[in-house]
């Protein structure tokens, strides 16, 4: 998140708030400012962030006289903090919260110095769903080497003891900050097809992706450091899907992006997501009516079906008029001589006279 608060503080500072809108439906958060607008798409198959054109705030949102003074994030925690200040009427500063954390994930905006909930996107329940009214809890990590680094032995230390990959691995994500399961492959030397992995190698890299999280510039004369490619973003071709990253990664196959966002558009798109501004319950109240039009056209259609061919029964009709004389009154249905030379065979209403019989035939082909 750090590289991506460092491209929206650089595309939207200054940039003048013109409201926000909290879309519960579709879990989605909506920043519009006069030069773009910001989605935030919190959908767990869709999670990610763009920057659009500028756009018109639809019906209900909510207006904040603001301008963004910057864009923060939360070390070692998937937190986006877009910092707002007032620019007339009362109350602290505006800061939009966004968690992106699988089965967690949320856009909170709170109001003051104690981060006072005004508006939840996403009501969740436990220990620290956000409450309306009620101080924001901010997340801090308790993982080894948020606040200090740590130290070449105190790093083998943790990560020796355990003899397979997978309890390295285990290891690694639940103690050691700034690990994910994307990189957690290139920091236990898991590329590697012979020999054991190399953790002073993986120190190393850690030392690099700990300094990228803190929003620092990477110092290579570290420790064991590893040289990092910062030239760009990149997009890691990872085995469960292409993942949006602001480095590379030992092993891992990978394609260069202009920038992280530009990243992140790229990834959602070629997984058939595209941003949508319209508010969901527009487009539930059309997608209800669409099916029952659908509804409705079915049942047409096999009305339809099950009718005669109109000219059939003008033809009936026809025959009828043309033969008088051979149809008898009180017949429930005469055969004639068809104008193409073949018998047909006609039912009649027994209780109506020819004529009236062929009128019926004209009305039911009209």
């Amino acid at each position: 998140t750090v590289a991506t608060a460092a491209e929206l503080q650089a595309v939207l500072a200054g940039a003048r708030l013109r409201g926000i809108f909290l879309d519960h439906g579709a879990a989605t958060l909506h920043v519009y400012f006069r030069e773009s607008t910001v989605l935030v798409d919190l959908g767990p198959s869709s999670l990610g962030v763009e920057v659009l054109n500028a756009s018109e705030p639809p019906e209900g949102s909510r207006p904040f006289p603001c301008k963004l003074t910057a864009v923060e994030h939360i070390p070692d925690e998937r937190v986006l903090v877009l910092v707002l200040k007032r620019l007339r009427g009362r109350g602290g500063t505006i800061r939009i919260v966004v968690e992106f954390v699988p089965r967690r994930s949320n856009a909170v905006v709170v109001e003051g110095d104690e981060w006072t909930v005004r508006h939840v996107l996403v009501p969740r329940s436990g220990t620290r769903a956000p409450s309306v009214g009620s101080p924001f809890r901010k997340p801090v990590s308790v993982r080894r080497g948020a606040d200090l680094p740590l130290s070449l032995s105190e790093w083998l230390e943790l990560l020796e003891p355990e003899e397979t990959l997978k309890g390295r691995r285990g290891v690694l994500l639940r103690e050691v900050a700034f690990t994910s399961p994307i990189n957690a492959a290139a920091l236990l030397g898991a590329e590697q097809t012979t020999g054991d992995a190399s953790l002073e190698t993986g120190y190393g890299l850690w030392r690099g992706l700990r300094e990228i999280g803190l929003g620092v510039d990477v110092d290579n004369s570290t420790e064991a450091a590893v040289t990092l490619d910062l030239t760009g973003a990149f997009i890691l071709e990872c085995d469960w899907g292409d993942q949006p990253y602001p480095a590379k990664l030992p092993g891992c196959d990978y394609r260069t992006s202009g920038s992280l966002i530009a990243a992140v558009q790229e990834v959602r798109r070629a997984g058939g997501v595209v941003p949508v501004l319209t508010p969901s319950r527009w487009t539930n109240a059309l997608q209800e009516a669409l099916r029952t039009a659908r509804k409705k056209l079915g049942k047409l259609e096999r009305e339809l079906g099950a009718t005669p061919d109109p000219q059939t029964l003008r033809t009936y009709g026809d025959l009828i008029l043309a033969h008088l004389g051979s149809v008898k009154r009180g017949a429930a249905e005469v055969t004639l001589p068809g104008f193409d030379g073949d018998s047909e065979t006609i039912t009649l209403d027994p209780a109506l006279s020819p004529q009236v019989n062929a009128e019926r035939y004209y009305d039911r082909a009209g």
